[in-house]
């Protein structure tokens, strides 16, 4: 009789430092029949969250990912955006979303939708999973998201002979035809630009840039024609260069098909890296 209460003793005490000892990880979840339980940090989690925000940029055309889950329990029927903040910065006006794009894999964006707000800070936001396991998780982006919905994008979408025009693009400018500007004409922006279809520069016509400019077709420059840009310069298909242009970039200049100099003496730098000549 002795050896049974002592044996029951160390029982009751050893159940008790059990419950008593530390669970580790954050979040709850509530399973379908009732019983609360800890997840543990994000690699083990029930929803894996991994943060995708660094170098994200939001614009009116082009909205931005920085987390996507991944539900490891295969219980999950729906994900939603219950709340979002950004210090200083009224969000009400963006779209904050999360869409199941595979099975099990969502990813959670924001997009300017009726936004104009310049900003450059983390992003918190509380998300809801639902399903035969319920989960809250609140979650800051690891890096500043850059919100620029202030800035719109000037798009020409017919084919443009500038000429000795000068064309001033407040901030991005987008051509979706065919480009050619001669004599002393010009496209200035104080954003990025991009020209989808061919591009000839002629006589000392100029194309300058605040940030990045990306050529995803032909280009020509003959004559003292430049091209300037305080990001990066990117030509995607085939350059032809000619008499004595100048192309700089204040970042990187990549050449990703051909390049023909034909003997000219076109100048070429960049105060970061030349790719692909």
């Amino acid at each position: 009789m002795r050896t049974l209460t002592t044996l029951g003793i160390w029982f009751i005490i050893f159940g008790a430092v059990l419950l008593a000892g530390p669970v580790f990880g954050f979040g709850t979840i509530s399973a379908d029949r009732g019983v609360m339980v800890q997840t543990a940090d994000d690699s083990d989690s029930l929803l894996k969250i991994t943060d995708t925000s660094e170098q994200t940029v939001v614009t009116p055309e082009s909205d931005a990912v920085f987390f996507q889950l991944t539900d490891t329990t295969e219980q999950i029927d729906d994900i939603t955006v219950e709340s979002v903040s950004i210090t200083g910065v009224e969000t009400a006006g963006l779209d904050v979303t999360a869409e199941q794009i595979d099975e099990n894999e969502y990813t959670v964006s924001v997009a300017c939708h009726e936004s104009d707000i310049e900003t450059d800070a983390p992003v918190s936001v509380t998300l809801e999973a639902t399903g035969d396991v319920h989960v809250v998780a609140d979650r800051t982006t690891n890096h500043a998201v850059s919100i620029e919905c202030g800035a719109a994008e000037d798009t020409y979408d017919d084919e443009f002979d500038g000429g000795n025009d000068a064309i001033e693009i407040e901030d991005d400018g987008r051509f979706e035809d065919e480009v050619a500007i001669s004599g002393s004409g010009s496209i200035d922006a104080g954003g990025n630009l991009v020209f989808e279809d061919e591009m000839n520069v002629d006589g000392s016509a100029s194309i300058a840039a605040g940030g990045d400019i990306t050529f995803e077709d032909e280009v020509t420059i003959t004559g003292s024609g430049s091209i300037t840009a305080e990001g990066d310069i990117t030509f995607e298909d085939e350059v032809e260069l000619s008499g004595s242009g100048s192309i700089h970039a204040g970042g990187d200049i990549t050449f990703e098909d051909e390049v023909d100099t034909g003997g000219g003496g076109t100048s070429i730098t960049a105060d970061g890296e030349i790719n692909g000549l």
